[in-house]
């Protein structure tokens, strides 16, 4: 029976014997990809000082995104995207 196995794997192509085998594993790296693929605009957005939690309920609202929150946020940290530095004002103090 084994025999008859590895012939009709032998008949699949290397994506479906690799899709096979990874199941759902291999959700991390189409949302990796995903991430990379909008990137540039991620970033132009983090730049304008907004915060990761409404980048991604905006992209999962619209479908463009399926994962949760903190794996956006790893995904988006592992390709180099970081949000914008806080601005912040020295307050004088009382007589200068």
């Amino acid at each position: 029976m084994a025999a008859k196995k590895k012939k009709s794997s032998a008949n699949k192509s290397l994506l479906e014997l690799v899709e096979e085998k990874a199941g759902d594993s291999a959700l991390s790296g189409k949302n990796r990809a995903i991430v990379l693929d909008m990137q540039d605009e991620i970033a132009v957005i983090l730049a304008k000082g907004y915060k990761w939690r409404i980048i991604w309920e905006a992209l999962t609202e619209s479908g463009r995104i399926d994962m949760g929150y903190d794996t956006f946020r790893l995904h988006c940290r592992a390709v180099g995207l970081k949000l914008a530095p806080k601005s912040y004002s020295r307050s004088k103090k009382k007589g200068e």
